[in-house]
């Protein structure tokens, strides 16, 4: 593809360090890339990777955001190519700006991204106090905050109609750990910024009909009704040890959940049987220890974020894998050795 020798990354020039698996917060604190592209660069690289007649992106394109192990940058954004290995960088569009927990619009012409101003104090880093929402439009090559409030935001998921915007938004503060799913407040957003109190909890995500959403609650997984805020946990997965600091992805059709669960590194997918009973079923447990799991479009696979638990210390290779929950068959897709094991998370996948 044209020009994109100037954006990729070569990781071996890059060394590892120890690993430490956490909330998404650490994806913000830790750490611009040392490589990146220009809004311009990144345009053409939007159009590029969505449209019908693209030569990268067969097998599908994952987006994770993550920091390097070179010490002084920050979180940024990442796409990886699954077919051919090759990663593409965003660049923050301002100084000192750490960019995170991206989204794809349902039509491939827009992303939404967290973003927030490092705090430097006395030559002192500080962890920023708030954050915003951005949204880059590849149509315009135009990057715009779209909100305004005094929170910070993390994990922003499109509504089906590209319409509104789901995120969790809090007050940092010592008092409360970060890793506390219902100390965040959901919130949804039109693209003008007008924001509305959901409910509590963590990482929403919208069902196809525009009206529910899958949220996560220390206690388990909920499902809530945006226009009536009435929810319900849903039942039929009690089994699984839930615990704070979890994370879901709902697939595209809202058939289907995939939850880890961060202390311990266990996956389930878990099947949606009635979202007007709010009930479901654990179909399977996926073996070994991931974090972050993202459905395919077509939901058939599960991008992981994979790390050795029995060698966390010493040797935790940690990389990305894909799933596939047809043939169980697993490959690596991605060695993320190049970068802080603290700061990853893996956000979206589509093709």
């Amino acid at each position: 593809m044209e020009g994109t020798d100037k954006i990729f990354f070569d990781s071996k020039k890059v060394k590892h360090k120890t690993l430490f698996i956490g909330t998404i917060i650490f994806v913000c604190i830790f750490g611009l890339i040392a490589f990146s592209i220009k809004a311009g660069y990144f345009s053409s690289l939007l159009n590029n990777l969505y449209s019908d007649s693209r030569d990268i992106g067969k097998e599908g394109l994952i987006h994770f955001s993550a920091t390097t192990n070179e010490p002084g940058y920050f979180s940024s954004i990442f796409i990886l190519d699954v077919a051919s290995q090759e990663i593409f960088g965003l660049e923050a569009t301002k100084t000192n700006a750490i960019t995170n927990t991206e989204h794809v619009s349902p039509d491939g012409l827009s992303i939404v991204y967290s973003e927030s101003i490092l705090e430097i104090k006395n030559n002192q880093n500080y962890i920023p106090s708030m954050s915003q929402l951005v949204v880059f439009d590849s149509r315009y090559n135009t990057t715009d905050a779209i909100t305004n409030s005094n929170t910070y935001k993390t994990t922003p998921e499109w509504s089906p109609s590209g319409t509104s915007i789901a995120f969790a938004s809090r007050k940092l503060t010592k008092e409360v750990p970060v890793t506390d799913s219902e100390s965040w407040d959901i919130i949804i957003t039109d693209l003008s910024g007008s924001e509305t109190f959901l409910t509590n909890g963590f990482q929403p995500q919208w069902f196809p009909d525009g009206i529910h959403l899958l949220v996560l609650k220390n206690n388990g997984v909920y499902i809530i009704n945006k226009d009536t805020k009435y929810e319900r946990e849903l039942s039929g997965i009690e089994k699984i040890p839930m615990s704070p600091n979890m994370n879901i992805d709902l697939s595209r059709d809202g058939s289907r959940v995939v939850l880890s669960l961060s202390d311990s590194g266990r996956v389930f997918i878990i099947n949606i049987l009635s979202l007007e009973s709010y009930k479901g079923e654990i179909e399977r447990e996926i073996p070994g220890q991931a974090f972050w799991p993202v459905f395919s479009e077509d939901g058939n696979k599960v991008a992981l974020y994979e790390v050795n638990f029995s060698s966390l210390d010493t040797n935790p290779r940690p990389r990305i894998t894909v799933y596939n929950l047809e043939t169980a068959e697993r490959k690596t897709v991605y060695d993320l050795s190049a970068f802080d094991p603290e700061s990853v998370a893996i956000t979206d996948w589509r093709y």
